[in-house]
């Protein structure tokens, strides 16, 4: 239950990373989750403070030293994930803006 606790806590602090990132914040202003362009800062530190729970709920389950690396063994596919969409976002709105006479 831990484990899927800190998943939680650190796909939603990836996702609140990803939405008010320099690159990404012009979309977020459009979307739903516009609310979140509107104090990236405080969206940041929110992010940072549910990754140091999540870190805190990791050295629960396994010591000290672990937590930190169990953090970052947890995060990989997350960011993987918002990598490959980014990725895929940027593709697809370039193909969309190319001239067909061309």
């Amino acid at each position: 239950m831990i484990l899927l606790a800190a998943a939680g806590l650190i796909w939603l602090a990836c996702f609140g990373l990803y939405a008010v990132s320099n690159k990404h914040i012009a979309r977020t202003k459009q979307s739903r989750y516009a609310h979140l362009a509107t104090y990236p800062n405080l969206v940041k530190a929110a992010a940072g403070s549910i990754l140091l729970l999540a870190m805190f709920l990791l050295r629960i389950l396994f010591s000290n030293s672990i937590s930190f690396v169990a953090l970052w063994i947890f995060i990989r596919p997350v960011l993987f994930i918002f990598i490959r969409i980014n990725i895929l976002k940027t593709k697809n709105s370039t193909g969309a803006n190319r001239n067909p006479s061309r």
